[in-house]
């Protein structure tokens, strides 16, 4: 499935990857593997088809908050899921909870709880967590959207970026700007434009939300 994943975002074969990876999940039913699932979700997250990623993320889900938590984020309802999200990581670090959580849903629970603060405007909340835990990517997220430009020129200098993205050029451009570099806002537009057509090449060519 890893194969089939670059195989996909490299060679245009969105599709073909997907009918493949599918095809592997039947065969596994009733218990999938993690790589299988956790490679199609990705590539449904990729084509931007959030239905079926979330779908993907309820059958990986072992313990009851989760999929409740997904079920309401299907339905946009960010804040109900972020409440259950925070219940349930409280009672885990606590102890509260004694069932073994497997490592893969413990990251997918942290994922979900970021897309909800995203949702519901909760930069502050996310600066802080990010903060806590050196995410750099999500640092100068946050401090983009807070207007804290010193502390996203901090972020940038300590932030690796790979793979690149439109959107860290993009905020690149936006610190330049903020820092009068004109030049240095014309390389990353250029970067960021360079980037982004090179991702739509590599879409599929039937329109998708991705597009």
């Amino acid at each position: 499935p890893t194969l089939l994943l670059y195989f996909a975002k490299h060679f245009n074969a969105w599709h073909l990857s997907i009918a493949m990876i599918e095809a592997r999940l039947g065969r596994e039913l009733p218990l999938p593997t993690d790589s299988t699932l956790l490679n199609l979700s990705s590539l449904y997250q990729e084509l931007v088809e959030h239905d079926l990623h979330l779908g993907i993320c309820y059958q990986q889900a072992t313990v009851a908050d989760t999929r409740t938590a997904v079920v309401y984020q299907q339905m946009g309802l960010y804040d109900k899921a972020q409440l259950i999200l925070t219940g349930f990581q409280k009672d885990y670090e606590s102890g509260l909870i004694d069932t073994d959580i497997p490592a893969y849903e413990l990251n997918m629970l942290q994922m979900h709880w970021e897309d909800c603060c995203k949702h519901l405007n909760q930069w502050d909340l996310l600066l802080e967590f990010a903060k806590a835990n050196s995410r750099y990517d999500l640092i100068v997220q946050s401090s983009w959207k807070l207007g804290d430009w010193t502390l996203m020129y901090e972020a940038f200098k300590n932030f690796t970026l790979q793979p690149e993205t439109p959107q860290t050029r993009i905020l690149q451009s936006f610190l330049a700007l903020h820092q009068k570099k004109l030049t240095d806002v014309n390389i990353f537009c250029k970067k960021a434009m360079n980037v982004l057509v090179n991702h739509w090449n590599s879409l599929p060519l039937t329109p998708s939300a991705a597009h």
